[in-house]
């Protein structure tokens, strides 16, 4: 399953990516990427780690690099599928507030 999201910075100053939105487990491999980003699926009450590679690389955006103030990036990340049954489930990105009852594009 691929996640799509758009990240705006309505602050004064960049957004870093460095260390902040990584999965703590995997912090080197994920250094300025989003590998810290989860879906919980709060039916069957699973939660869904964006995947990996053999070299336990996210399947992310990766390099991301500082946004600036008023500007935005786009991003992506890959996730194991939930099971046909499952319609909406809740986003996760570290320091933000969860995305609850998201539609699934099937």
């Amino acid at each position: 399953m691929n996640l799509k999201l758009t990240m705006i910075n309505a602050s004064d100053g960049p957004v870093s990516f460095d260390y902040n939105f990584v999965d703590k487990d995997h912090e080197v491999t994920d250094f300025s990427g989003i590998g810290g980003v989860h879906l919980i699926d709060p039916v069957g009450k699973k939660k869904y780690f964006v995947a990996r590679d053999s070299e336990n690389k996210c399947l992310c955006s990766q390099r991301v690099k500082d946004i600036a103030a008023g500007s935005r990036a786009n991003l992506w990340a890959k996730f194991p599928a939930p099971p046909d049954d499952v319609q909406k489930i809740s986003v996760v990105v570290p320091h933000f507030a969860p995305m609850d009852d998201v539609p699934l594009g099937r």
